[in-house]
């Protein structure tokens, strides 16, 4: 069993940091991954959880395991995974559940907004790269969590083609509807468990290709250094090149096609 195991987390490029949960239904293990694909087995569920970390999983209900560091939000009864889904817990919660509860809540709730999160941004302003501090915040009825710009440098209007004071205090979600998952999905993982996390990724929203560097300056709030991806590789050829380049062929190893 161990062998097929391993064998089915080598063939499907699988380990617990990319998996957000694992649900057992009827007779299949589905296993939803970081990136929003699912794959279905029919190894159970279980036996996957103890052959990852599995004290990074928690089993909030029969058949339903959430990783840790992927959780978002807890009210009462019901769990937030970091895309959005919420998982409705047992009527009577294990110790381990109880304890992460606990931990979860006090890390979280003993963090309130600061000033001075914002007083040390000035030597950002006119940076050559675009700096951004996003801070994840949950809804009143707790059904979901959004993520507002709190500060944006002058650099971050020409790359995503938009006013500093169309972007502070607004949500990401509502400025940039048409992007995916993934980029909320790492801002909220390097701003909860303090992970560093490298986008290189094409925007529908904005038509481009964009490389962002998260880091974790507080609890619940993530800086992003942003980059357009072709400008930064044209400057790059442009210092070694007379002529500059117009067009770049590695674009085309990207997934998104960007729009003729």
């Amino acid at each position: 069993m161990e062998q097929k195991i391993s064998h089915f987390f080598a063939k499907n490029g699988i380990n617990e940091d990319n998996i957000k949960y694992i649900i057992r239904e009827s007779t299949k293990t589905q296993l939803f991954l970081f990136d929003g694909t699912m794959i279905s087995t029919y190894l159970p569920a279980k036996t996957i959880v103890e052959a990852l970390s599995p004290s990074h999983f928690l089993n909030v209900n029969k058949g339903i395991f959430l990783n840790k560091r992927y959780i978002i939000n807890i009210d009462k009864d019901a769990y937030t995974s970091i895309d959005n889904r919420r998982f409705s817990s047992r009527c009577r919660m294990t110790e381990d559940q109880k304890q992460f509860n606990y931990q979860w809540k006090s890390k979280i709730n003993t963090v309130g907004y600061s000033n001075e999160l914002l007083s040390n941004t000035a030597i950002f302003e006119h940076c050559p790269f675009g700096f951004c501090i996003i801070e994840i915040v949950f809804n009143e009825h707790g059904s979901g969590v959004d993520f507002l710009f709190e500060y944006c440098n002058k650099k971050m209007e020409s790359i995503e083609e938009l006013s500093i004071d169309e972007m502070v205090n607004h949500s990401f979600f509502d400025l940039f509807p048409n992007d995916g998952l993934k980029w909320v999905a790492c801002y909220a993982d390097s701003a909860i468990n303090g992970t560093q996390k490298v986008i290189h990724e094409y925007s529908p929203s904005l038509d481009k290709y964009l490389s962002v560097y998260c880091f974790q300056v507080k609890e619940r709030f993530c800086g992003c250094i942003v980059f357009d991806s072709e400008e930064m590789v044209k400057d790059i050829l442009s210092s070694v090149n007379p002529v500059p380049p117009t067009k770049f062929n590695f674009l085309s190893s990207f997934t998104h096609p960007k729009k003729s």
